[in-house]
């Protein structure tokens, strides 16, 4: 592995690394070299290499939310005052139609994050996306229905290396009774209201991404520049926040996002948060070119 100019970690196997896996056998490849099956996916860097059509998508989509999305805004608040911030977000009459809890770290506690106000700050219809791992999806559904989100899918991220930053703690797996070695987060989606792909394509674009991501690069945020555009393409609503409740540990950070309040512990301030600036656009604008790219489910027979 090596580091690129801007800090990121990228990964260069040998090439007889991954060309002598054991006859396909990726789980003995593991075994025997600690290298991820996921490592072996030829498409990481450009999934959309030979599908001009998304490619175009993509691009389109990203100078698109550019262009319209909000400055981003940062407030530190400490894990004290989190509700007390929340409570004081929310009498300002403002609701959020996106909302991001966590993120790739171990701070999953029912009860702390049962006492974040998410149903009161969510707008309807919104979405919902809570992190978790996999050995915590139940407790994540659970607080979904808490929160007054009926499930709606996983999306999953794969981590490439033991060295990621964002590679799930062995030992802390480990002590749940599992025989598997952990590389994969979920970031489960919920849904608040009626949300149609049919008709309400002003609100959200189906189909443009896969709810796969295997880790292109190690970076250090505590969700990957991935998930981010992931859940950017996907909705075109323009009132989202990021929760995160607890302190990072110290290969990770909370840093700001365009489109994104963030809130957190470790959040690098960027100004006081300002209701009626936030609330000015509700969403984001999709031109008809976009939309004509985006695949589409073919109408029924």
């Amino acid at each position: 592995m090596s580091e690129n100019c801007h800090g990121e970690t990228e990964f260069n196997h040998k090439a007889d690394d991954l060309s002598s896996n054991f006859g396909n056998d990726y789980s003995n490849q593991f075994v025997k070299k600690r290298i991820f099956p996921q490592s072996s996916v030829t498409n990481i860097k450009n999934p959309f290499q030979g599908y001009p059509r998304l490619e175009k998508l993509q691009r389109l989509k990203c100078e698109n939310y550019d262009r319209y999305s909000q400055q981003p805004v940062c407030l530190r608040v400490s894990e004290n005052d989190m509700v007390t911030t929340l409570n004081q977000i929310i009498s300002e009459d403002v609701k959020f139609d996106v909302i991001m809890v966590g993120g790739c770290y171990e701070q999953f506690s029912i009860l702390q994050l049962e006492s974040l106000p998410i149903a009161k700050m969510s707008a309807r219809p919104s979405l919902l996306f809570l992190w978790v791992p996999s050995n915590r999806i139940a407790d994540g559904r659970k607080l979904m229905e808490k929160w007054r989100y009926r499930h709606g899918e996983d999306i999953t991220y794969h981590v490439r290396s033991e060295a990621s930053p964002h590679c799930p703690d062995e030992f802390a797996w480990t002590r749940n009774d599992t025989m598997l070695r952990p590389t994969t987060w979920h970031c489960l989606m919920g849904l608040n209201g009626t949300l149609r792909r049919s008709t309400d394509t002003h609100l959200i674009h189906c189909n443009v991404d896969t709810d796969v991501i295997v880790e292109r690069q190690q970076t250090h945020s505590v969700v990957p520049d991935e998930a981010y555009k992931l859940i950017e393409n996907f909705t075109s609503m323009n009132r989202k926040i990021h929760v995160v409740p607890t302190s990072m540990p110290e290969e990770l950070f909370t840093a700001p996002r365009k489109g994104w309040l963030v809130v957190s512990p470790d959040a690098f301030p960027t100004g006081n948060f300002d209701a009626n600036y936030y609330c000015v656009r509700k969403q984001i604008p999709v031109s008809i070119e976009i939309d004509n790219l985006r695949p589409k489910t073919p109408p029924a027979i």
